[in-house]
């Protein structure tokens, strides 16, 4: 379920063209329940996919700055309720 190094690195480098504010917004929507879809996976997936942007200075780590404020309290639940994603 965890993606690897390569899809990773793919992900940031097409997500690295746009705006950071755009990219951070999708992985709120990613991660909230929005969508009606209750998966832990693309969450874990999200998750993961953050650590690793945020290993990138400065554009990474800004957006993941960013998900991290908008976003503490899916964040916070996902870390208490979804063992998975912890």
């Amino acid at each position: 379920v965890e993606p690897g190094e390569a899809e990773l690195e793919s992900l940031f480098a097409a997500c690295r063209l746009l705006p950071s504010s755009a990219v951070s917004r999708a992985f709120r929507e990613q991660l909230s329940w929005s969508s009606g879809d209750a998966r832990w996976q693309p969450r874990l997936r999200a998750l993961c996919a953050m650590e690793f942007f945020s290993s990138r200075e400065p554009w990474g780590r800004d957006v993941a700055t960013r998900v991290v404020d908008k976003a503490s309290c899916v964040l916070e639940h996902l870390a208490r309720e979804v063992p998975q994603c912890q």
